[in-house]
């Protein structure tokens, strides 16, 4: 099979699976808000970004697993991968059991930690806290699968294993929550639905990559050795982008109240399942540039970094920025009008930040291909110190509320995630900064302008708010965007090869003459 035709099946795999996760995640949630109340619902919020912190676990040998997959994949190595492969599981199982600890004694302590949480509420919590802290454990074993069948391009595959896993997830927790379960009935339906993905995951990988073999000769402490030295930098960036991700919910929770917390978390989560939608469609991308590297492919990185951030910052931009305008009314329609009213300003400011950090996505795949997790551990952990420090002055100083949580994320994540990045990227790959700007955000940047310009003037439009009005804008706003993306995204190369392929399926050869 061509590259061009695994590129599109790994495409469409990507945007059709994560499309119906992300219908299921919505349904889920609203079933969620919905049935536990907002105050009840924010602290499942509060649990899960608590727990959140118990990821830090692995030791960064998740990231690790796609750098070293790539890497012995494109050296041709199987027996090292599977070194990788035992391993890595190896590592995760003994990590399941110092979960249950930690998930034990967080539970025992959360009503100290958070002392606006209702009393009522402490029993099911301690219980619920426990579950999701081991279902984190299984859930690193799955992704182990996971990286082995992205990094063989088998996306297709890892997509209906997620999407069939997250039907199960979202079938039981309705079932559980109706029957009363309550935040347990949630967690319990998690557990189950990794468990199978981590069982899915294994007879599928055996399936595809034929060397495979799960045995106690292939863990090597070596190898486990090598995984650490990737992995502790990784370490350090994963602690930032969870200082990033669920520091602002216990600052809100502290801070603020706990309905907060639920609301917040619905507009970032509606963001951020906005921008990894385009995002799992770079990921199809992201083993050919690593494999490039190791290759030491300079012309190809050359040629393919700029082009797959400016092809996927188009389709970013049509996201994002619909989200930035049109997201608080999908809120308000689906949640209610206090998430609405909330995510109207949030969304917004937010949505500056995610653009910028789109941007740089392709950058960092080069980053960690040549190895350099340090300077990215580096860079977000600072990124992660300033976004706490600015909340607690705009939050707890200031008294901004929740847009002063929306100001203080966005501003370093801007700066460093995005703008930085994206110039050390440049670098990396030898390109000048200047000329990969010039390549990519000349052609974005204009382009979410207009884009933002026109989602403005329909959101100015009046009507009475229904799903109709709201569909009918949007749709509006993707027809008039087509022709932005056409002018100003797609490489003039790119165009013409879809012109091509459209005149030779037009083309109907003539018969011949007996």
């Amino acid at each position: 099979m061509s590259k061009t035709r695994i590129y599109a099946r790994n495409l469409a795999a990507n945007w059709i699976g994560y499309g119906t996760n992300l219908v299921l995640t919505l349904v889920l949630s609203w079933f969620a808000f919905r049935l536990l109340g907002d105050i009840r619902y924010g602290v499942w919020s509060l649990m899960v970004s608590l727990t959140g912190y118990l990821g830090m676990v692995d030791l960064g040998l998740r990231p690790a697993l796609y750098r070293h997959f790539n890497w012995y994949l494109g050296r041709h190595e199987p027996d090292k991968v599977n070194e990788v492969l035992c391993t890595s599981v190896s590592f995760f199982v003994v990590a399941v059991a110092v979960l249950f600890v930690a998930g034990i004694v967080l539970g025992a302590l959360f009503g100290h930690i958070f002392p606006k949480t209702p009393a009522e509420f402490l029993p099911e919590v301690r219980i619920a806290v426990v579950v999701v802290a081991v279902n984190i454990g299984f859930s690193m074993i799955a992704a182990v699968f996971g990286a082995l069948l992205e990094t063989h391009e088998r996306y297709d595959l890892h997509n209906v294993l997620t999407v069939t896993v997250t039907v199960i997830r979202t079938g039981g927790t309705i079932l559980a929550l109706t029957l009363g379960f309550g935040l347990i009935g949630m967690a319990l339906a998690g557990i189950v639905s990794t468990i199978l993905a981590c069982l899915g995951g294994y007879l599928i990988s055996k399936r595809i990559f034929k060397e495979m073999r799960i045995r106690r000769s292939s863990v090597s402490r070596s190898m486990f050795g090598e995984l650490i030295r990737f992995g502790i930098p990784c370490f350090f960036s994963g602690l930032g982008i969870r200082m990033i991700m669920y520091t602002s919910g216990l600052l809100i929770a502290w801070f603020i109240d706990m309905p907060s917390v639920g609301y917040y978390s619905l507009a970032m989560m509606l963001m951020e399942y906005g921008r990894t939608l385009v995002d799992k469609g770079r990921t199809v991308f992201t083993p050919e540039i690593q494999q490039s590297i190791a290759r030491g492919d300079l012309a190809g990185l050359q040629y393919f970094v700029p082009l797959v951030t400016r092809v996927t910052m188009g389709f970013n931009v049509l996201i994002i920025v619909g989200i930035m305008f049109f997201g608080h009314e999908f809120l308000g329609l689906f949640y209610g009008s206090a998430v609405g009213a909330t995510g109207k300003e949030v969304l917004i400011i937010l949505g500056i930040a995610y653009l910028s950090v789109s941007a740089s996505r392709p950058s960092v795949a080069a980053l960690i291909g040549a190895g350099r997790v340090k300077l990215l551990a580096v860079v977000v952990l600072c990124e992660a110190v300033i976004n706490v420090g600015l909340i607690t002055l705009f939050v707890g100083v200031v008294g901004m509320g929740l847009r002063g949580v929306a100001i203080g994320t966005m501003i370093p994540m801007f700066l460093l995630s995005g703008v930085l990045i994206t110039l050390i990227g440049a670098r990396q790959i030898q390109l000048n900064p200047i000329t990969f700007v010039l390549r990519t955000a000349g052609r974005w940047i204009p382009a979410a302008g207009l884009f933002g310009v026109a989602c403005f003037l329909l959101g100015r439009l009046s009507g009475v708010p229904s799903w109709g009005w709201f569909f009918g804008k949007v749709g509006i706003a993707v027809v008039a965007y087509v022709p932005v993306f056409w002018l100003l995204i797609l490489p003039d190369d790119q165009k013409s090869r879809l012109l091509e392929k459209v005149r030779k399926r037009r083309h109907v050869p003539e018969k011949a003459d007996n």
